[in-house]
């Protein structure tokens, strides 16, 4: 009725009831049913919005509307983000419509979890990042993020490129850390972790090989010597393998190096991954590792400088931890 914003089946006794239809094809139901509906449409008000969309209400107990969630969100996402941004930047609009960090907060503060994982697939300026530290310094949470953004190049005639920041993506890992640093200042007594990691896609560490008989000759045999593309550092192959490795190994997880014989090793998580790739590594750099008690070792081909010089690397940590042979293939790997 819209004369009193009042709902009512009366006039639809035939009325079909039409159920929403589930993701996987199957029909779900909803929320208010016919029954629950006639029971309770008391609590139910129609109101027409300007643009002349009508939309439903729940009253409260006490007659007033009962606020959800999303609206309180809705509520606080007014005015842009710009007065955060341009205050961490010394006054610069380095970064135009940025997200509100306010709203970002409550979007994630409504998951009660305080130690999950907050992606942002469009992270712009990273207010999300933001977000989720200030949150932390606030509730205790250790919540963690994972920001995704395509390196847009910026307008060279924008505040942004005359700053040095040549696409999104920099300007969004400059936020982050200038955001961690205020927060830290502003919250002395809180421990929390504002370090983040920057990965980008890319195609396999690895040169592809594959060829046909017909299409090698004599000079393409050097193709063999090295299967790892030129421009690959340590890094590159430390977290390639990590990732082929699958969900024992997170992106996230600490990391330290030490250096033995001019040799770098690497652990990732204490001693769940220990790694070398330099080359023709020494007996020591190898006892080394070996004291390490590592669960999963890692090697690049070059580090060896005779194939028996592999077989004896296997040998020594099979002595060392007490691998018989399936632990010692299944746990070494070499690139």
């Amino acid at each position: 009725d819209i004369k009193t914003g009042k709902l009512s089946l009366d006039n639809f006794p035939e009325a079909i009831i039409i159920n929403p239809m589930r993701p996987d094809g199957t029909e779900g139901r909803w929320r208010w049913g016919r029954a629950k509906f006639q029971n309770e449409k008391d609590k139910l008000i129609l109101k027409q919005k300007r643009n002349g969309v009508w939309d439903i209400h729940v009253l409260a107990e006490e007659g007033t509307k009962k606020e959800y969630p999303w609206e309180t969100i809705i509520r606080k996402n007014t005015g842009s983000g710009g007065n955060h941004l341009t205050e961490l930047f010394g006054n610069t609009m380095i970064f135009s419509y940025p997200k509100n960090i306010d709203y970002m907060q409550s979007i994630v503060s409504l998951h009660k979890d305080k130690e999950g994982v907050i992606l942002d697939f469009f992270s712009g300026s990273a207010t999300t990042a933001h977000a989720v530290m200030q949150l932390n310094a606030e509730d205790g949470g250790k919540r963690k993020y994972i920001m995704v953004q395509l390196p847009e190049l910026t307008d060279e005639k924008s505040e942004a490129y005359k700053a040095g920041y040549k696409n999104i993506c920099e300007i969004g890992k400059e936020r982050i850390r200038r955001a961690g640093k205020k927060i830290k200042e502003e919250n002395p007594d809180w421990n929390g972790d504002t370090g983040f990691r920057v990965f980008r896609v890319d195609d396999s560490n690895k040169v592809e090989v594959a060829r046909s008989p017909r299409d090698l000759n004599q000079g393409d045999l050097d193709l063999f010597l090295d299967n790892i593309k030129p421009d690959r550092n340590d890094l590159d192959l430390l977290f390639g393998c990590m990732i082929d490795w699958g969900m024992e190994f997170a992106l996230s997880q600490p990391m330290a190096t030490e250096e033995v014989d001019g040799c770098k090793i690497y652990s990732v998580n204490g001693n769940d991954l220990v790694a070398c790739f330099a080359e023709s590594i020494t007996e020591r750099v190898i006892e080394r590792m070996a004291e390490m008690e590592p669960v999963r070792v890692l090697f690049r081909d070059s580090c060896f400088g005779r194939d028996d010089e592999k077989i004896n690397v296997f040998e020594k940590f099979k002595q060392a931890l007490e691998w018989n042979d399936d632990q010692a293939i299944n746990n070494i790997r070499v690139i």
